[in-house]
């Protein structure tokens, strides 16, 4: 007899619960043929799956459930990508066993959602799940191929990335209703942090004397890297530190009970001191770290400490998101030169 807790138990879209059983690295399913999760837990008592030659291949749905109770260590954001692209298979090519997706599968959710709209950017963020899902599948020996291996993600055109220059940034912080909000515009665009790191800053990593804070995992928050960075901190953003310390809040940008601020809510007060300055509609919170990132590379920052300080997994994405702006940049270091 089996024991139950190694043992998963998930439901199809047909009302029919599956046990499945990890034997030699491969999660075997069988049908238990019961419409009830009671009735299921009968069916695993009685029945070894091990006793079964044929294993039943789980549907897309199924294996996701098993990855998600696998790692306790993904981040709610990487759940949530998770759930939206396993949503968006579904509804384009159904929940099939995974042996069943064929290359014209992973064809026809790539050109239903571009007809849509969808901008190739969210698409191929869903392809490169469904591809490590699948991959996943192959390592535990669940199926033999990846239908996503003979096929590319979409190629995608990198605009020139949306910046601000120090005019523009100072006529949105003219707009700003709160003392909070203005803090926050100024932080980012002087510590290239993304508004998630902002918002779950919390005082203990903040080292004024050193002039320089940690940008790094707790209990509550992981960094979209999962690595840990350190970012200095130049005399304005110290000083919007040190008139907000408060060595009894845990939190630098705390709501007044001391809890974390919506990221929603800032994004859209942001949002409106852009339009309060009638600016670009393609101006959103997150142009406040290429702003940053340009300042950088225009005051002679090379690229490699540029990577460094915006976290990035390497310089190459450095180097492919800010490719547009640096013969300008370059250019214009040159005709600094005097003799």
């Amino acid at each position: 007899m089996l024991s139950t807790d190694k043992i998963y138990l998930t439901k199809r879209n047909n009302g029919i619960y599956y046990a499945g059983q990890k034997i030699n690295g491969r999660i075997r399913w069988r049908t238990t043929k019961a419409t009830t999760k009671s009735d299921a837990f009968l069916f695993i008592k009685t029945f070894d799956i091990k006793a079964e030659d044929k294993a039943v291949v789980p549907t897309l749905s199924q294996y996701l459930t098993v990855v998600l109770l696998q790692a306790n260590n993904l981040r709610e954001q990487t759940v949530g990508i998770y759930n939206r692209a396993l949503k968006s298979f579904i509804q384009v090519l159904g929940d099939k066993p995974l042996n069943e997706y064929t290359v014209t599968d992973i064809e026809k959710f790539k050109s239903f959602h571009v007809e849509r709209g969808i901008s190739p950017h969210t698409v191929n963020i869903f392809f490169r799940v469904g591809k490590a899902l699948f991959n996943k599948a192959i390592r535990q020996d669940i199926i033999q191929t990846n239908p996503f291996s003979k096929s590319e993600s979409i190629k995608v055109q990198y605009k020139s990335p949306q910046y601000l220059s120090k005019d523009e940034l100072r006529k949105i912080i003219s707009f700003a209703k709160t003392k909070m909000l203005k803090d926050i515009i100024l932080f980012a665009a002087f510590t290239g942090m993304r508004i998630s790191e902002i918002l779950n800053l919390q005082w203990k990593v903040v080292d004024l004397e050193k002039k320089q804070l940690v940008v790094s995992n707790s209990d509550d928050f992981v960094t979209k890297s999962g690595r840990e960075r350190i970012i200095p901190l130049n005399d304005t953003v110290v000083e919007i530190l040190s008139a907000r310390f408060d060595a009894g809040r845990k939190y630098v940008f705390g709501k007044l009970n001391d809890t974390i601020l919506s990221r929603i809510y800032v994004s859209h007060q942001f949002k409106n001191c852009v339009r309060k300055a009638r600016m670009s509609e393609e101006i959103h919170f997150h142009t406040l770290r290429s702003t940053f990132a340009v300042l950088c590379l225009s005051t002679g920052t090379d690229i490699f400490t540029v990577s460094k300080l915006l976290g990035h997994s390497g310089v190459q994405v450095t180097q492919q998101h800010y490719a547009s702006v640096m013969p300008n940049l370059l250019h214009e270091a040159v005709q600094r030169m005097k003799i």
